[in-house]
Parts: C-alpha cells; sequence; structure tokens
C-alpha cells in the first residue's frame, strides 16, 4: 500500500476509535463502511470482510436492517472477489430478501445484478469452468439479470436519475452480453453488449 493510502487508513482507524470511545455507534459503523471500502480499493479483501462483519454488528445492536443489509451486500462482493461462492451467495440472498421485503426497488435492482454477475464469476471459475454445473450458473445468472432489467424498466423511472438508470441498463446489457456469450449466442451477445455501448456514448 503506498504511503497516502497508508495516511488515510490511519486517519480512518482514529476516527473509529474517536466514535468508540465516545459511544456513538452510528459513526463508528459509518467509518467502518469507508476503512472497508478502503481495504476494497487496495485489493484487500479478507480486511474488508473483517471490517464489514465489525460493522454488521454495530447495526444490528442498533436495530437497523437496512445498515445490516448493506453489510451483507458488501461481504458477498468480497467473498465472490475472493472466489468463495457459497458464502457470496448467501450474504447476496440476505441483502436481496431486506430489499424484496421494503420494496426498496433501487436495491433490489443492485442485489439482482450483483447475483447475476456472482453467478458468472462462478461459471468461469475453475471449479466450474466447461462442467454442466456452469451451465446452471450462467442459466441463474440470465434470470437475475432479466429480473434486474425488468425492475429498471417497471419501478425505477423517477426513482433514481435518468443517467443513473441508464448507467444501471448499461452494466446490465454488458453483462447479459457475457451470459450470452457463455451460452455460445453470438448474435445475442453482440446485440447486448452493442446497447450497452450506444449507452455509454
Amino acid at each position: 500500500m503506498k504511503t497516502p493510502e497508508r495516511a488515510k487508513l490511519a486517519k480512518l482507524i482514529k476516527e473509529k476509535a474517536k466514535f468508540q470511545q465516545t459511544g456513538k455507534p452510528r459513526k463508528e459503523a459509518e467509518v467502518c463502511s469507508k476503512i472497508g471500502r478502503h481495504h476494497i480499493r487496495n485489493g484487500q479483501f479478507q480486511e474488508a470482510i473483517e471490517e464489514y462483519r465489525y460493522e454488521m454488528q454495530l447495526w444490528i445492536r442498533q436495530k437497523d436492517m437496512m445498515g445490516e443489509a448493506m453489510c451483507h451486500r458488501s461481504l458477498g462482493e468480497c467473498y465472490a472477489e475472493l472466489g468463495y461462492f457459497p458464502m457470496a451467495l448467501q450474504h447476496h440472498d440476505k441483502y436481496m430478501a431486506w430489499a424484496e421485503s421494503t420494496k426498496n426497488y433501487a436495491e433490489l435492482q443492485r442485489a439482482l445484478a450483483t447475483l447475476g454477475r456472482t453467478f458468472i464469476c462462478k461459471a468461469a471459475s475453475v471449479d466450474e469452468k466447461n462442467s454442466p454445473e456452469a451451465k446452471t450458473s450462467i442459466t441463474k445468472s440470465e434470470q437475475a439479470l432479466l429480473r434486474s432489467m425488468s425492475v429498471c424498466d417497471n419501478y425505477l423511472k423517477g426513482v433514481v436519475s435518468e443517467s443513473e438508470l441508464q448507467q444501471m441498463k448499461g452494466r446490465l446489457f454488458l453483462n447479459l452480453g457475457l451470459v450470452y456469450m457463455h451460452q455460445e449466442s453470438f448474435n445475442k451477445s453482440v446485440g447486448s453488449i452493442e446497447k450497452a455501448i450506444r449507452i455509454a456514448e
């Protein structure tokens, strides 16, 4: 880790200690989230996992279900990066269950998109490559991504900004392009990727 990054981390750790000592768990949890993101940016996923686990306990004690759900989202992403797909999917499911139960459609879109992306990575992993399991993962990815697209089209207009909505759809088209490539549906793959490019222009 470069010196400026170390300095940023040291500052965040100092902030966390201050809120811990003064009994401000919500502020402490917010700093934990920043520390977790710092670790992710530096590829330190195990350290990020430890931070998010600690943060989650703070939210649970505060009975803050949204804070807890966001930790599940972050933990799922970290485990997916490390290739621990069963753990990643467990956390994704908990995050998605919260989004569905609260009808938070912006977060439901993100949960489904993340789930779809994780299944793509799972299919491409050494354990599944060119196996029947890989086909199952790709099918599940397609289902999650198409459902995420449906949420975009039916629930998010006016809920998120138009530019954010287009970014969401652009990422979905790109990931669907990868799904169709895995399925050797090359025309569909090219079509999806072209849609992603048009949105990005």
